[in-house]
């Protein structure tokens, strides 16, 4: 599909235009630190609803990618009324911007309500506490109410749960009503497969948007409950016009555009498609199916969907290629298969034998991090002094940029007063993770390591809040987290 304009929050770009379908990006500023994702933004809509498909196959092995983007202007139809739930996660790491800018999010959010809405707000830290013990109309004395409510949080404290606000999330929605979960954090909490098995239990009649805040939220985590929960996720980075990411998140939250999608291959010999189910389309949201084939060939394929009540059905003629390179197609398949195991897997128990080793199997082959392999850097530069003697330099992880570190040392005394930096996960090495020019994947029993995915790692012990799931997903546990 035809590339509009590119351009970044986090970076100073150089773009090259190739062709209309392509775009070369790199950084303009040398020495950049690697303490903040690298975020893209990139247009691809236009005045009419398009697909497209990239495929890749070298081998036998074929991969393919299928896009469906929605116009750039479309008509919403009947749309139900929500019951909308913000819950902001106010724990210590969200001190200072952050927290100013969820409060920013939730805060145009409410003002979006309509009086067929209703509405609440909660809030997670050492205690978890809502405006009220259930929703209100969200006509102007409500929207007032939730204003002011928001004004007042402020940041600070430990993490724990309320099983009573975790059961009031548990409820059905009003009649005709569709829930929409706002689930605002840094991400910074810790245990995720477990939160993410409990949002596939217990999401339901709950659609739930995730808002990352920050300059490296846990994209791993923030993703796959967006997924669980039939929503999507949206990032907010510091140096990011909060006013834009608004406006684009509530238009795509409160619109969905296709519903109810289905596709048809026809002919063509493909498998394993993911997701499944496939989720609905939201305005200025694309929709991504990848999967596998083995036999080249080309066909006609049908998408069907409703939009605005009434069946609509998008014909494509597509060809799967002998032979293409594109690489990336091959990874984003076995990233989404990676995210399959380990959802299926049992929150106690964890994989069985035959998962864990197809786990280890896709790392390896396609040079990703998993909870079965990681990622080991080799620095081939050796620096002695001037006595021809070598040193060893211990070189601490840095803090993703805007982090408060004493905030997060808070509940650690004995690693605070010691100075040691913390890291966090970051979009180089969370979740079903990123390859790396000259990195390779190795089992993680080889060399005595075991990375979670997507982990935030903390020398020490600290004691992290990831009770806003609790809160959120009905999650009834609490548990320290040591790293």
């Amino acid at each position: 599909m035809p590339i509009g304009e590119v351009k970044s929050p986090s970076h100073s770009l150089l773009i090259e235009a190739t062709s209309p379908t392509r775009r070369r990006v790199t950084l303009q500023g040398q020495g950049e630190l690697p303490n903040r994702d690298l975020v893209i933004h990139y247009a691809t809509a236009s005045a009419t609803t398009t697909a497209g498909v990239l495929a890749h196959r070298v081998t036998d092995d074929g991969y393919f990618l299928l896009t469906v983007q929605p116009k750039a202007s479309y008509r919403t139809g009947d749309i139900s009324s929500r019951e909308v739930m913000l819950v902001l996660d106010t724990s210590g790491s969200m001190s200072g911007q952050p927290l100013a800018q969820a409060k920013t999010v939730a805060s145009a959010i409410v003002q979006s309500l309509g009086e067929r809405d209703t509405f609440n707000v909660m809030q997670f830290a050492s205690g978890v506490s809502a405006m009220g013990p259930a929703s209100i109309p969200g006509d102007l004395q409500g929207r007032q109410r939730g204003l002011d409510f928001l004004a007042r949080l402020a940041a600070g404290g430990g993490t724990q749960m309320d099983l009573g606000v975790a059961a009031m999330l548990a409820e059905e929605p009003g009649p005709g009503q569709v829930r929409i979960i706002y689930f605002l954090t840094d991400g910074y909490i810790g245990n995720d497969d477990v939160v993410v098995s409990a949002a596939r239990r217990l999401a339901g009649h709950n659609r739930i948007m995730t808002v990352g805040i920050g300059a490296a939220p846990n994209r791993y985590l923030l993703d796959r409950l967006a997924a669980a929960g039939r929503g999507f996720s949206t990032y907010v980075s510091l140096n990011e016009s909060v006013s834009e990411v608004t406006k684009d998140l509530v238009l795509r939250s409160a619109y969905p555009y296709l519903t109810d999608v289905t596709v048809d291959f026809g002919d063509l010999q493909v498998a394993e498609v993911s997701p499944g189910p496939i989720p609905d389309v939201y305005a200025g949201q694309p929709l991504v199916l990848s999967g596998r084939y083995r036999t080249p060939g080309s066909g006609l394929v049908t998408i069907s969907a409703y939009s605005g009540g009434h069946q609509v059905k998008i014909p494509m003629q597509v060809t799967l290629p002998e032979q293409q390179a594109l690489a990336p197609v091959a990874q984003l398949w076995a990233r989404r298969k990676i995210e399959e195991l380990m959802r299926d897997a049992d929150p106690n128990r964890g994989m069985d034998a035959p998962a864990r080793e197809q786990l280890t199997e896709l790392g390896l082959a396609f040079s990703l991090v998993t909870q079965e392999t990681s990622f080991v850097a080799v620095d081939h530069m050796r620096v002695v002094d001037g006595a021809g003697q070598a040193r060893l330099v211990e070189q601490p992880a840095l803090l993703p940029e805007g982090t408060w570190g004493q905030a997060l040392a808070a509940t650690s005394p004995e690693v605070a007063s010691s100075g040691t930096s913390y890291s966090s996960s970051s979009s180089g090495s969370s979740g079903a993770g990123s390859s790396g020019s000259g990195s390779s994947s190795y089992r993680d029993n080889d060399y005595g390591g075991s990375w979670g995915a997507g982990a935030t790692a903390a020398p020490g012990g600290g004691r992290w809040g990831w009770a806003a799931a609790a809160v959120l997903l009905g999650l009834l546990a609490f548990r320290r987290r040591k790293a």
